[in-house]
């Protein structure tokens, strides 16, 4: 996000389920100068993840795809270089959304190459069996995982080939 705020870029956090707007702002104070500056111009939006992907309850896969769409489109008519968003999907690993969710994950790619935008998409690797790491990850160009305090890169097709086998 602070490489996007000094680039001209619009930034948008979709927060987990586990962080507030409040300690959000804690956290971004810590290394963003200015930040009510970035808020002010509308450059950065902090977005709770039940207001953005839940109506009444319901996840939308299409009205969130939407969402990202016409914010996307607002922030270049903006002037705004480029777009960058982050958001985690804990939330519907065990919420009853998961497979919906998926699909948006998939489909949501299709409107990041259409437009100029960077994603970072995390998950609590604690709310993940390896099936769900696996369908996760075959959605995404490619997948970062923090085992023991190590970062390592996971390649779409490895998680392809594990989902295989996983489904005999």
């Amino acid at each position: 996000l602070k490489a996007g705020l000094e680039n001209n870029e619009f930034c948008f956090w979709i927060l987990p389920h586990t962080l507030k707007l409040k300690n959000a702002k804690i956290h971004l104070r810590r290394s963003i100068e200015d930040l009510d500056d970035y808020f002010a111009k509308g450059q950065l939006m902090i977005g709770d993840y039940k207001e953005f992907y839940l109506k009444d309850e319901f996840f939308s896969w299409r009205q969130s795809i939407e969402n990202i769409t016409d914010m996307v489109k607002n922030a270049l008519e903006k002037g705004f270089k480029r777009i960058r968003i982050t958001g985690d999907g804990s939330w519907a690993v065990d919420s009853g959304h998961w497979f919906n969710f998926l699909r948006y994950e998939k489909e949501v790619n299709k409107a990041l190459e259409s437009y100029k935008i960077k994603a970072i998409c995390s998950y609590s690797i604690a709310k993940l069996d390896l099936r769900n790491l696996c369908e996760i990850g075959i959605t995404h160009q490619l997948s970062l995982a923090n085992l023991a305090g190590n970062w390592n890169r996971i390649e779409t097709d490895q998680l392809a080939g594990i989902r295989r086998v996983l489904s005999y």
